[in-house]
């Protein structure tokens, strides 16, 4: 048996004097382990710190020591102050602090897992009486308490030997010391207590969430939804819930909501208008919430999407893909027309009345197509798209400049060299320029030239390598933008 251990537990059985001269040495460094949760609101709650500890009782691997407290303030215990040492060398394994329920006022069972502190953490005395040297170590938890409540504070090791600072009369008097074999039953170790603080963090009242505004129409059922309410330390579900009906339109019926108790009541209004219901919330600690508010206006009118503007040549199908939403999940028609059309146009929708259809583009100029969806309230808000209908040449020009805006684009790992890159682009311009005068001839051999140098990847899966035809684009993902641009502006002067 080691000196230190047959020293510490001979400190068990006698009485050390009082060394009251070391007070004010034991204004010890708090060595903070870990993060503690909450601790910038956290409130020193239980303390026993003596002037001068006098019992030393051994931690090791064969005897567990637990001080019980009796907590003062409800909230979240955050963090538990010992004030220990170790002996000779650092050792391997660490002290362990665990919060233990009670029962007859000795530990149960334990409420948290283990905090482990590690030994370099726990100062290194020379002696076990150099009280001195001992400092306060921190085990840093997320506990709900309650005022009232006995807990334990249970130390302990696997295999490494540590030593609590306390005095052998005792003087905390909401507690009491308790020790125990790892599988043992725990007993009163006589009138001693040992140094120990503890942190809690009071408890908030609860924040309600009467959720989100909403809109409705008469004779629609709405939920209410209190999900978004918070506690500290009382789960949402578990709160109580009550919910008021402050306000109706003028000559409402409606005087409150259904199951007002729950976290979702429902209601359904009977008239137009602004409807107003408050939540207030009461967290297992009995504190009451400032009231929230939710709004239930009245219905908002759906809203439509026309689809993108288009750019398409004469005799072309347009096809308008278009859709529609109710923020009130209602039933939606549709309706398409023409704000305009070019003059002596007979262009029609194939099918009017549905969210996709089509028209023939039976003239060069510019349609606007509007899409109007309406619900049981009426219409709401009309959407609209642009098509442009251009001759063949036009569109192969379009086509052809917006592949040269794309090979300009291009990073320097996408081009074999940037002479090709440029050499690429004056065949675009020169494509374009043959297009304004109206040379087709020129145009195509431009544009197809263009393409044998960026089509590896649409013929064969992959860019052609060295050789004559190689490919001047050198990623399949730029050459296929380019090349998708190049193909319809050649098909456009090639029909």
């Amino acid at each position: 048996m080691g000196g230190g251990i047959l020293l510490a537990r001979l400190s068990l059985m006698t009485p050390m004097k009082s060394r009251r001269g070391l007070a004010p040495r034991l204004a010890l460094l708090m060595v903070l382990v870990g993060v503690v949760p909450g601790g910038a609101s956290a409130l020193q709650d239980q303390a026993f710190e003596p002037a001068a500890p006098n019992s030393i009782p051994t931690i090791y691997n064969n005897l567990r020591w637990a001080q019980t407290l009796t907590v003062g303030v409800t909230g979240t215990l955050t963090r538990v102050d010992v004030l220990v040492a170790q002996m000779f060398f650092i050792h391997s394994q660490p002290l362990d602090i665990t919060i233990f329920d009670t029962a007859g006022g000795e530990p149960r069972a334990p409420l948290t897992a283990p905090f482990h502190v590690a030994p370099g953490t726990v100062p290194l005395v020379q002696h076990v009486t150099n009280f001195a040297d001992y400092n306060w170590v921190s085990a840093a938890f997320t506990l709900h308490v309650n005022a009232g409540d006995v807990l334990a504070i249970v130390v302990s090791t696997s295999s490494s030997e540590y030593y609590w600072a306390g005095a052998f009369e005792g003087g905390y008097a909401r507690g009491q010391l308790f020790r125990a074999a790892p599988s043992g039953p725990w007993s009163v170790s006589g009138a001693e207590d040992q140094a120990f603080r503890t942190f809690v963090s009071p408890s908030s009242p609860p924040l309600a969430n009467a959720g989100a505004d909403q809109t409705s129409r008469p004779g629609t059922t709405v939920t209410l939804d209190g999900s978004g309410s918070y506690d500290d330390n009382t789960e949402t579900p578990l709160l109580e819930y009550a919910w008021r009906l402050v306000s109706a339109p003028a000559g409402s019926a409606v005087t409150t909501v259904a199951a007002p108790n729950t976290m979702r009541p429902t209601f359904v209004p009977d008239l137009p208008g602004n409807y107003v219901v408050e939540l207030v919330v009461t967290d297992q600690d009995g504190l009451a919430s400032s009231p929230s508010r939710v709004t239930i206006g009245e219905s908002l009118p759906p809203s439509a999407d026309a689809g993108p503007d288009q750019l398409v040549m004469p005799a072309a199908t347009v096809f308008l893909n278009g859709t529609a939403s109710d923020p009130d999940g209602d039933a939606i028609t549709y309706r398409w027309q023409f704000d305009t059309r070019p003059a002596g146009s007979a262009a029609q929708f194939s099918s009017p009345s549905t969210a996709q259809t089509s028209f023939v583009a039976d003239l060069p100029g510019q349609y606007v197509a509007t899409l109007t969806p309406s619900d049981a309230a009426g219409p709401g808000i009309s959407a609209r798209a642009a098509i442009t209908v251009v001759t063949p040449a036009s569109y192969a020009q379009i086509q052809a400049q917006t592949a040269a805006a794309l090979v300009h684009s291009l990073e320097a790992g996408e081009v074999t060299t940037s002479g090709n890159q440029n050499a690429l682009v004056q065949h675009l311009s020169n494509a374009v320029t043959a297009l304004q005068n109206g040379d087709m001839t020129a145009a195509r051999h431009q544009l197809e030239t263009a393409m044998s140098r960026t089509d590896g990847c649409f013929v064969q899966g992959v860019p052609d390598g060295n050789g004559p035809g190689r490919d001047w684009i050198t990623t399949c993902g730029a050459q296929e933008r380019v090349f998708l641009a190049l193909r319809a502006a050649l098909m456009a002067i090639t029909q």
